[in-house]
């Protein structure tokens, strides 16, 4: 996803889907990060899929803290080295 499509996303009148899921802030436990995760791998197509954070559930941008971009920094040094069978293509945001 690009900067133009998550414009494009946020101008529609589709809230979240299959392949996307805003999140208004970091919710600090690894239990519901892997839930959101899971949820996207479960899925029945093979459609790249986003946690977007920093926009809340009534598309608004809100931003994220330094503490939570400190953590999300973290896991995408982490996110290559999971082993899975669709793998995880980290967005181009940082």
């Amino acid at each position: 996803m690009n900067i133009s499509e998550l414009s494009e996303i946020l101008k529609s009148n589709q809230h979240e889907t299959d392949t996307y899921d805003f999140k208004e802030r970091w919710e600090n436990t690894n239990s519901e990060l892997l839930k959101d995760i899971l949820s996207f791998a479960n899925t029945a197509h093979h459609k790249d899929c986003y946690l977007i954070y920093g926009i809340d559930d009534s598309k608004h941008v809100v931003g994220i803290t330094d503490e939570d971009k400190k953590v999300l920094c973290q896991l995408l040094l982490v996110i290559p080295f999971i082993k899975l069978s669709n793998p995880l293509r980290l967005g181009n945001f940082f």
